[in-house]
């Protein structure tokens, strides 16, 4: 993308503010989705010239099919947002080219979190996705991935997760 010599559209889900985000901003059309709270003094300070939409990304407006030449999603689903199969339904057809980075555990049943809602005083347990779940919201979502179809390599993290990048 940062060496692209052709002026892309970019739609960012959840990729908050990085070091790339004025690389990117200065030469294509970008657009950022995220929950952050950024003031816009942030944008104005840094010098990036973006459109922020701070919202969940379920809210964004209705976009027209292939709106996007590409479309980004980072570190955001499942392990963050559960809600893969309804993402994916709602936005692969607003790009032509939909990048994610989807993480997952290798263990079955063994761990799991709890988490605070924050509008209700309740507590709910949160099983992340193992690569059988993951592979199986892919498959109904008729994106075709078998165990033979991405590659193993050595765990970086020490809670077990991988990360398989999706093209599509």
């Amino acid at each position: 993308i940062i060496f692209s010599s052709k002026k892309l559209k970019i739609l960012d889900i959840g990729g908050s503010l990085h070091l790339l985000s004025k690389l990117i901003s200065d030469k294509h059309d970008y657009i950022l989705c995220d929950t952050k709270n950024y003031k816009s003094q942030t944008f104005k300070n840094a010098k990036i010239k973006m459109k922020f939409y701070n919202c969940d990304w379920y809210y964004l407006p209705k976009f027209k099919k292939n709106s996007f030449d590409i479309i980004i999603s980072n570190d955001l689903f499942p392990n963050v947002d559960q809600r893969l199969s309804l993402f994916l339904s709602k936005f692969v057809k607003y790009g032509k080219k939909l990048i994610m980075s989807l993480t997952c555990t290798e263990h079955k049943y063994n761990k799991f979190y709890q988490a605070k809602r924050l509008d209700k005083n309740e507590i709910l347990t949160i099983l992340p996705y193992n690569k059988d779940n993951l592979f199986r919201i892919l498959r109904k979502n008729k994106i075709n991935v078998s165990e033979n179809s991405y590659q193993k390599s050595p765990n970086l993290f020490h809670n077990g997760r991988n990360i398989y990048i999706l093209e599509l």
